[in-house]
């Protein structure tokens, strides 16, 4: 399955699919890949966000390569990428 460029993908969810894998599990893996620098806006569960390679800005909080992020408390968010940006986006229930 190739990587499309400028948009965050669903690679892995659960429920069967054919576009992608799934899993048993209540959770979302899903890819991001911009060539050139973009923000996108993103509706979510609590989300973690771990940048392959690149930078993203996320409320004001800087992430870059090998950098991740947890976000939860809120259903969406906009993430600033840098062009050349790769990140793994993984949507979870989280427990309090």
């Amino acid at each position: 399955m190739g990587i499309r460029p400028r948009r965050a993908g669903a690679i892995l969810r659960s429920g069967g699919r054919q576009a992608h894998c799934w899993i048993n599990q209540n959770a979302r893996l899903s890819l991001g890949y911009y060539p050139e620098a973009q923000t996108v806006a993103y509706a979510f569960k609590p989300l973690f966000l771990f940048v392959i390679s690149g930078s993203v800005t996320v409320a004001g909080q800087d992430v870059g390569a090998r950098d991740s992020l947890g976000i939860w408390e809120t259903d969406h968010v906009s993430i600033a990428a840098a062009a050349g940006t790769r990140f793994l986006l993984i949507e979870c229930p989280i427990n309090h």
